[in-house]
């Protein structure tokens, strides 16, 4: 009898640890799936409804093909929409993307704000997404938080720390239908499982973003904006065989090293390709006290305990497009950490500017300060000097 309920109480522990990494989301409590593929008793069905009428991911044809494979540049586009399709400048960096691609918007977001590498400088964006590389890019989204959940010990060197904050944010819950195997392809259903888990946490009031503090830079360059020709721009300098406008690049230190969401300024209206024109544009704007439209926007800015704000000195003030960014937007509550460059005449007096257009905002004294031809150099003096402010955006 006693070997009996030994053998028993073995067999439930067994059972325990091979479900401690299963997956499960609540029952949906209708037939209306929204697809002819998926019954209201699947295990994912809440799930695939969730991620449908999220516009977050969809089927074909009326179907969602559960089982089907899901390519990395799908799983880009999922994240991309999550963070609302922001506008995105520039192109990513990897070998075997392209520009036109219909994933490049997604792919080059998620680069830029550190959601997603390569390896051996290639995204590898048609290849199938595994298990433990969706729980990383989700916890690359959450702000790369430490944790000391459940690991299993077939995980990835790169994905552990992922893995074991998935684990214990309850982001992969006990199911039968499903056991999370890390390195194997993860299905449609598994996908949307997975990330409808990480999204109904995140609102949920316990959010499985850490405490810290959290980051965006946001950044004005003439460069960005359509119609500028970088080889005539004065304010244009080249880093590892790639052109930036200077304060885009100074931009891209700081995000880069921060891990903080990058957002570019963009106007309706282009300005002049000639710098020379490009300059009496701005002057005249800045004579008129004009505010230019902006195209571009700010998603969720009230998630966003520090801004750092990247911009040249025009005409000894800010760029009128920064006088529309502050008029549109409340960063009452906020830090804001200046970030500027300038060809001779240092800070322009912009700081007081900031503060006088945002009165309820902390703006640091200690901004960064660079001639737009030294930009490229500083890359080092930019982590250094942000070491220095870690307690605003870590």
């Amino acid at each position: 009898m006693i070997k009996a309920m030994k053998i028993k109480r073995l067999w439930s522990m067994l059972l325990a640890t091979a479900m401690a990494f299963s997956i499960a989301v609540p029952t949906l409590a209708t037939d209306d799936t929204g697809y002819n593929d998926v019954k209201a008793t699947d295990w994912y069905a809440s799930a695939t409804k969730y991620m449908k009428d999220a516009g977050l991911m969809t089927g074909m044809d009326g179907g969602f093909n559960a089982d089907g494979p899901f390519t990395r540049a799908q799983l880009a586009t999922v994240l991309y929409r999550m963070a609302g399709s922001p506008t995105v400048i520039g192109e990513d960096s990897f070998s075997d993307t392209s520009p036109d691609a219909w994933y490049a918007s997604a792919v080059t977001w998620a680069e830029q704000n550190n959601v997603v590498n390569g390896e051996y400088g290639k995204y590898n964006p048609e290849n199938p997404t595994t298990q433990e590389q969706l729980v990383t890019m989700l916890w690359r989204d959450a702000g790369r938080p430490e944790s000391a959940g459940t690991l299993r010990e077939d995980t990835s060197e790169y994905a552990r720390e992922a893995v074991r904050w998935a684990s214990a944010e309850g982001i992969l819950k006990t199911n039968a239908g499903y056991t999370f195997t890390p390195k194997a392809a993860a299905s449609r259903a598994q996908i949307a499982v997975i990330v409808t888990q990480y999204l109904q946490l995140k609102n949920s009031g316990k959010s499985p973003v850490t405490t810290e503090k959290k980051a965006l830079v946001v950044y004005f360059s003439a460069a960005d904006n359509d119609g500028i020709d970088a080889v005539s721009s004065a304010t244009v300098v080249a880093h590892e065989g790639k052109e930036y406008g200077a304060a885009q690049l100074a931009a891209k230190f700081v995000g880069d090293h921060t891990g903080a969401d990058v957002s570019a300024i963009v106007t309706e209206q282009s300005y002049p390709a000639e710098y020379n024109a490009m300059a009496d544009m701005a002057k005249a704007q800045r004579d008129n006290d004009e505010r230019p439209a902006l195209s571009s926007k700010i998603e969720n800015l009230a998630d966003y305990d520090t801004v750092f704000m990247a911009y040249p000195v025009w005409w000894y003030t800010v760029p009128m497009p920064i006088y529309s960014l502050l008029d549109e937007y409340d960063f009452s509550g906020k830090t804001i950490i200046p970030v500027i460059t300038h060809e001779g005449s240092g800070d322009g007096g912009t700081l007081s500017v900031l503060r006088a257009e945002e009165p309820g905002a902390t703006v640091l004294e200690d901004a960064f300060v660079s001639r737009f031809g030294a930009v490229p150099a500083q890359k080092a003096d930019v982590e250094s000097w942000l070491d220095g402010l870690a307690e605003y955006w870590k």
